[in-house]
């Protein structure tokens, strides 16, 4: 009799989890119905045996809320600790992860929409949109993923081999397949890839990894002492992830680009009115390839003041786009 009870009990809040929401409530006679189609047609319970299985759901936890209307009293399960706008985030930032292969995507996904009712799933399920998503085809990046959390965790060292795809879409590990020993300082999620930050032994510096770039990633029983490093700084200073030397920049943009640049740099940006119709903002940053082409996206509407080197890269790639269109 007892086994029975526990079984009802767990059918029971099977049922409130995945048929019930704030739109969708379940008296006592409709919960009974519903065990009858998981327990069989012979099965029986009295009101008040169910009324003690909700009490007893309520004390161990399980959210329930109760509304008495012309109907009588009906019930329904609170939907957990993620608001509805949380459940989309969550599926926004999977969706977009590039790192997952699309079948990981989609059993993600599923078990996301387990954290609401049947019904909010179904509403959810019309606002997913995977095609022509790009996705990973290899589960291999999350292994690679959670053999790094563990070595920054328990602070070991990692090695791994670094490559990349050439124009025949093969992909060729670098240095001839070198196995690079990195002090694994951080993990960051950067437009949609996933970055390794650490110490490189190799070059006894700070560089970051595209994760989904690393092969054979292994943990080494050896620890390291963790360096001192800002990681918010160091991403923010370093233009579409690319690695270089640090310089202060200034730079002259159009007014019309202030939005863009403090949700580049921030609110806390040294910005400072230039004339009328534009502003300067110092910073400090990376000077790289991909500091030089992310300013060459803005055209006109910038100018670098300083430092005198990072101008002149400027003017030598306007000089080879024009030279390119016979300009």
């Amino acid at each position: 009799m007892a086994e029975n009870n526990r079984l009802r009990l767990i059918k029971v809040m099977e049922i409130l989890r995945t048929k019930t929401d704030e739109e969708n409530e379940l008296s006592l006679g409709e919960i009974k119905e519903h065990l009858k189609m998981e327990l069989g047609e012979t099965f029986a319970v009295q009101d008040k045996s169910l009324r003690e299985d909700l009490r007893a759901l309520g004390d161990g936890g399980f959210m329930i809320d109760e509304n008495t209307g012309k109907q009588g009293r009906k019930f329904y399960r609170h939907e957990g600790l993620f608001e509805m706008y949380e459940i989309r985030l969550l599926l926004d930032a999977v969706i977009s992860a590039r790192f997952l292969t699309e079948k990981e995507t989609k059993d993600l996904i599923k078990k996301i929409k387990m954290l609401k009712s049947q019904t909010t799933a179904k509403r959810l399920q019309k606002q997913i949109f995977l095609d022509g998503v790009i996705k990973a085809k290899s589960p291999a990046v999350r292994y690679g993923i959670d053999h790094i959390r563990t070595a920054i965790s328990d602070q070991k060292k990692i090695t791994y081999q670094y490559g990349r795809y050439n124009v025949d879409k093969a992909f060729v590990l670098s240095h001839e397949g070198r196995v690079y020993t990195v002090h694994p300082y951080a993990l960051i999620w950067n437009n949609d890839y996933y970055y390794l930050i650490g110490f490189y032994e190799g070059a006894g510096e700070v560089r970051h990894y595209r994760v989904d770039r690393m092969r054979d990633v292994q943990v080494k029983n050896e620890h390291f002492n963790h360096h001192n490093i800002d990681i918010p700084d160091y991403v923010n200073r370093s233009f579409h992830m690319y690695s270089g030397e640090e310089d202060v920049i200034k730079l002259k943009f159009k007014n019309g680009l202030i939005n863009v640049i403090i949700d580049r740099f921030g609110i806390d940006a040294d910005i400072k009115r230039a004339d009328d119709d534009s502003f300067f903002i110092r910073t400090k940053a990376s000077v790289s390839d991909g500091l030089v082409r992310w300013l060459l996206t803005w055209g006109s509407d910038v100018e670098v003041i300083e430092p005198a080197s990072l101008r002149e890269r400027i003017k030598a790639e306007n000089e080879k786009v024009q030279k390119l269109y016979n300009i």
